[in-house]
């Protein structure tokens, strides 16, 4: 979560005390969370990360991703023709 108001030197702050950061959005939102000294999982706009607990059931999970997965191509797809 972002303060609010944001601001950088709040979120940078931020970023540091976290043990793990996950990144979306534009191409400086994942360079900073990189390089904020923090282990980080980023990915570009429209993209989502996806953490699986180590209790889980890999395989569930798995069908599940990919069900998503599956669902949300065809949309996407239609997006760019129109």
């Amino acid at each position: 979560m972002v303060p609010t108001p944001p601001s950088k030197p709040k979120t940078q702050r931020l970023m540091e005390l976290a043990d793990l950061l996950v990144v979306t959005g534009s191409q400086n939102n994942v360079r900073a969370g990189y390089s904020s000294g923090t282990p980080a999982l980023g990915v570009g706009q429209g993209n989502v990360v996806t953490i699986i607990d180590e209790t889980a059931d890999v395989g569930d999970a798995a069908e599940k991703l990919l069900s998503l997965k599956l669902l949300i191509m065809p949309h996407r797809a239609h997006q760019k023709i129109q």
